[in-house]
């Protein structure tokens, strides 16, 4: 497990930023907001919610992907909530 330092919302959409490719990553947030996850495309109301003090991981799909690319992945994370990101490879 690779920490990342976190990421303070802004009411952006930013790229989660693993220096290089990862087997899957863990998501947790902290904060009043709803953090999105997705593609480029990922805004406050496009993507897959995470609520304050819940997580994900991401795993790569077997047969399609081995490894998730460097930039690859998107969060939209409003003012006052950070969402925290540990990558595994």
């Amino acid at each position: 497990m690779h920490p990342l330092a976190d990421i303070t919302g802004g009411n952006a959409t930013v790229p989660i930023p693993t220096p290089v490719s990862a087997k899957a990553l863990l998501l947790v947030v902290t904060g009043s907001g709803v953090v999105r996850v997705g593609d480029s495309t990922t805004t406050a109301s496009v993507g897959l919610p995470i609520i304050s003090a819940m997580g994900i991981v991401t795993l790569p799909v077997r047969g399609k992907a081995e490894w998730y690319a460097a930039g690859s992945i998107y969060v939209y994370i409003p003012t006052g909530t950070t969402l925290s990101v540990a990558y595994f490879n």
